[in-house]
């Protein structure tokens, strides 16, 4: 049988081991909490969303589409669009995207992008107040930009160039 003594040193001994594991996947966590890249964002109808053109470094501040509903109304019904504002609407997944311009009274830009954020298409100027037109992607994007007619040209934006997420509220 054992000492009481023996079995005290096994027991710290075992508690010693645990708490430096412990601590080790702790510091582990926290590091690597610290060290991403992407920060994790709750994004739903009611967020506006900052894109960020790489290449200009020019932002709008976009309304989010994220459901169904949102993204059938998108911009209709609307008199005005500030510069530098619009909406982003979201995806689940890439696919080929068709747009058109009912009830919109406001001459836009669609950039679509794919899933990385790629520029995949312009559609730029859209005709107004008519369904005739439509503006489709040229590859399956998972998600749009709609912003005043002539940002694109005027900020540069091309086919192959990115945005990144610059903040959400």
């Amino acid at each position: 049988m054992m000492s009481k003594k023996v079995l005290e040193g096994k027991f710290k001994f075992i508690a010693s081991a645990i708490l430096a594991a412990l601590l080790i996947i702790a510091f582990t966590l926290i590091r690597s909490t610290l060290t991403t890249s992407d920060p994790i964002y709750s994004i739903d109808d009611n967020s506006i969303i900052t894109l960020e053109h790489v290449n200009s470094g020019n932002t709008l501040a976009l309304e989010v589409a994220a459901t169904e509903q949102k993204r059938q109304s998108g911009l209709m019904f609307r008199d005005k669009l500030n510069k530098d504002e619009g909406m982003f609407f979201i995806f689940g997944s890439e696919r080929d995207l068709s747009f058109w311009m009912k009830n919109t009274s406001i001459s836009l830009d669609i950039i679509f992008l794919d899933k990385d954020l790629k520029v995949t298409s312009i559609s730029s100027n859209t005709k107004i107040l008519q369904t005739a037109e439509i503006y489709n992607s040229k590859t399956p994007t998972q998600f749009v930009i709609e912003t005043l007619a002539g940002w694109a040209l005027q900020h540069q934006v091309q086919e192959g160039d990115f945005f990144k997420i610059a903040g959400v509220k």
